[in-house]
């Protein structure tokens, strides 16, 4: 990557080798819409990247006030395609601390 594409990531928070899921893993970003969707919420509810490592992808999940909470894991090529059962799993565990994690950031906003 160029110097000016590293600075560009850094700018938007993304280390060199990161990309936005939806661009890096157009298939894994609707599974996981779809999931959050299913408790919902929505896209502009959690932040997801991915980034390619030696035997698969790396997808880091952040939600949350000022994106706190933060969820990653390493999957093979083989784990992001068809059922993708461990895919879903982690986007299910995700989804449900996304949805507590909001509503315990409401109920601080909301108290006197």
């Amino acid at each position: 990557m160029s110097s000016h594409a590293n600075q560009q990531a850094e700018a938007k928070g993304l280390s060199a080798g990161e990309k936005p899921l939806r661009l890096a893993l157009p298939d894994c970003y609707q599974r996981l819409i779809d999931q959050f969707s299913r408790h919902h919420l929505h896209s502009y509810d959690v932040t997801a990247t991915a980034e390619a490592e030696p035997h698969g992808w790396t997808i880091r999940l952040s939600f949350g006030e000022g994106a706190g909470e933060k969820r990653s894991r390493t999957f093979s090529s083989d784990e992001l395609t068809g059922a993708a059962e461990e895919l879903v799993a982690f986007y299910e565990e995700a989804a449900k601390a996304c949805q507590k994690r909001l509503v315990s950031d409401y109920y601080k906003l909301m108290k006197p």
